[in-house]
């Protein structure tokens, strides 16, 4: 059921920004209007679809919740979802018209090829990277760490109840977590698709839409295709100076055993981006992130492309404006950052007569939705939330010297910022405007940290680099099509200049790549599991973080993480409060375990010892001992997992 799922939730999103549609096409010819409608019309009514349908159904479950202990069913409240949009569209008359009429006899195979390579890219990246063979999803060794998480998540809705949601891996903490997109995919596993299509379809979706609509901005600043594909490079390889550093190594290299192709080597000179704040890494593990990333490109271009509102009240249009905010609001929980960092983009636009209208009638009902948003995954304590700004000038760089934070800079940006400002300057109001949208999260990174945890900076930089790409392309793109040579060579040179650490990291990135890691999805534990328990069963695990996407299907996970690291979540008092349980006696140990919450615990054999020990895994010794426990109840038993029930009072 989840392929018509799909196809509806286009469909709606096609008829919600109809109108927007209609007015980015008016007074376009033929060949720009197809141009328009496959680079940025189907990219911009996924995006909206999907996040629409996808939140509400997440506030119906979530509403429903509070009236009782169970509410419907995630795949009802899904279906349930798309009825009321569909309603809510045709009551506000958005869906006129449905069709966007091409008169073309022959599409302009150049438009074709960008499109395609786009979508191609997009889910051979997807698709490619995280794969699932015998039941277990493969992915490189330097993704695996986060994909844990993600696929935890939506096991946690797919084949729980995790209502009122919280993050699995963090019993009885408010969720920090950008789990919207990672709901969807519990749908759409609800709804009968497979996990790899579950976590890599949505994923495609968002990275192609992201492109797409980079490549649009690009076209319409330009009239130039070229500019946009070469957007699509400029996106996914985006460099630094770094690469001088890289040059030095590789002489150093002929001398002493030095790691050449090693992906810290081109971003990694601060404590806040040693993975990468520019690479392909961060669109193949913050999937979220690309999809916020791309409906802040929807908000502009409605906004930028569009003509002016003059009678806003008496203009249906604006109801689209509107409905734009409403679904933009709960984008705080789809990535914060990106949501962030459109409001701000909003702040430029509203300096900016023909966009100020536009712009207040998305910001406004965003800030609104936002916080009944906020209120109802933090139940109301609107504390609970990420979101912590301070004042730390130079955030990125480690020094806060002045001199010190232009020289890093400059060296993390390369001629990036430089190029971008004279690219928006030809073109005009729309071009220089998009520049500030893309300089505001940028400037905040360097002035503040706005949560606990300083590497959540980097996807601001994204969010603020990505539209400085957009516009260095048309740059580019128009030295290339000069008639003069040296223009022609100083456009070649340009790209080079502002791939080339990109694309050697993209190799480091494969090199990288090459050692994948699995971790069962549909083994016989898994199965046992989500047959023979409860859905709000808790379980603590002593496992060292393989089973958490098993254990994780159930309502509530407490693992290994969650106990003993100590990054920005309590866990220093989750390993004292488990350290103190087992110098308990049984029948207290089953108390504490019961107030706790806990219904079950699980240990698992390390891999790397198999046969050596016959203890479970030693990575938390204490869930050893409470597997000792005479009072727990043996429920189930493999070579490498056992099971044990907490018994009920």
């Amino acid at each position: 059921m989840y392929v018509p799922y799909v196809i509806l939730v286009l469909f709606l999103g096609w008829c919600l920004c109809s109108r927007i549609r209609v007015q980015l096409c008016n007074g376009l010819d033929e060949r720009r209007r197809f141009i328009a409608t496959t680079l940025c019309l189907v990219p911009m009514a996924w995006c909206f679809g999907y996040m629409a349908a996808v939140t509400l159904a997440w506030v119906f479950l979530q509403s429903a919740s509070l009236f009782g202990s169970y509410g419907p069913e995630v795949a009802f409240g899904a279906w349930a979802a798309l009825g009321v949009l569909f309603v809510i569209t045709w009551l506000g008359g958005l869906g006129r018209p449905l069709a966007t009429t091409l008169k073309l006899s022959r599409p302009p195979l150049s438009c074709v090829m960008v499109v395609l390579g786009i979508w191609c890219v997009a889910g051979f990246l997807t698709f490619g990277v995280t794969t699932v063979d015998s039941g277990a999803i493969s992915t490189p060794q330097n993704l695996v760490r986060d994909l844990y998480s993600h696929t935890a998540i939506i096991r946690s809705f797919s084949a729980g109840y995790n209502f009122p949601t919280e993050y699995p891996f963090f019993q009885g903490d408010a969720i920090r977590y950008h789990f919207f997109f990672y709901f969807g995919g519990g749908v759409l596993e609800a709804l009968g698709a497979p996990m790899s299509v579950a976590l890599n379809l949505p994923s495609a979706l968002a990275f192609g839409s992201l492109l797409s609509l980079a490549s649009f901005i690009a076209f319409r600043l330009t009239d130039s295709l070229v500019a946009a594909a070469l957007t699509v490079a400029f996106c996914l390889f985006r460099s630094s100076l770094s690469w001088l550093d890289w040059i030095a190594a590789v002489r150093r290299s002929a001398v002493e055993d030095n790691p050449i192709f090693r992906q810290s080597f081109f971003y990694g000179v601060t404590p806040y981006e040693d993975w990468g704040i520019f690479s392909l890494n961060v669109h193949l593990n913050q999937r979220h992130l690309m999809h916020g990333l791309a409906f802040m490109l929807v908000v502009l271009v409605s906004c930028v492309f569009t003509p002016r509102l003059r009678v806003p009240l008496k203009d249906r249009t604006s109801l689209v404006y509107l409905a734009l905010g409403v679904v933009l609001g709960c984008g705080s929980y789809w990535n914060g950052p990106a949501f962030i960092t459109t409001m701000l983009a909003l702040i430029p636009l509203v300096c900016v007569v023909d966009y100020r209208m536009k712009a207040l009638l998305v910001g406004l009902p965003a800030a609104l939705s936002s916080a009944v948003i906020v209120s109802l995954v933090t139940s109301g304590a609107l504390g609970n939330t990420p979101f912590e700004p301070v004042l730390r000038f130079g955030f990125l760089s480690e020094s806060s010297e002045p001199l010190e934070v232009l020289r890093y800079a400059l060296w993390i940006f390369g001629v990036l910022p430089v190029v971008s400002l004279i690219a928006a300057r030809r073109s005009g109001v729309p071009g220089v405007t998009i520049w500030v949208c893309g300089l505001m999260p940028i400037a905040l990174m360097f002035v503040a940290q706005v949560t606990p945890e300083a590497p959540q900076g980097h996807k601001f930089i994204n969010a603020g680099t990505l539209l400085w790409s957009i516009l260095s392309a048309g740059l580019a793109a128009s030295l290339l099509g000069s008639a003069q040579r040296v223009r022609r060579v100083s456009g070649q040179l340009l790209i080079l200049l502002m791939t080339i650490t990109g694309i050697v990291d993209a190799g480091a990135l494969v090199r990288l790549g090459e050692v994948r890691l699995s971790y069962p999805v549909e083994d016989s534990t898994i199965r046992w599991i989500q047959h023979n328990t409860p859905r709000d069963a808790i379980f603590l695990s002593g496992g060292r973080g393989d089973l958490a996407p098993v254990l994780a299907g159930r309502r509530l996970f407490i693992g290994p993480e969650s106990l003993t690291l100590g990054t920005g979540y309590p866990h220093e008092e989750r390993i004292a409060w488990l350290r103190k349980v087992v110098t308990l006696e049984p029948s207290q140990q089953v108390m504490a375990l019961r107030d706790r919450g806990v219904t079950h615990i699980a240990n698992e054999v390390c891999g790397d010892v198999k046969g050596l020990i016959s203890d479970p895994c030693p990575a938390l010794p204490e869930v050893a001992v409470l597997m000792r426990n005479p009072l727990l109840n043996n429920l189930y038993s493999s070579p490498d997992t056992t099971v044990l029930g907490v018994p009920r009072p």
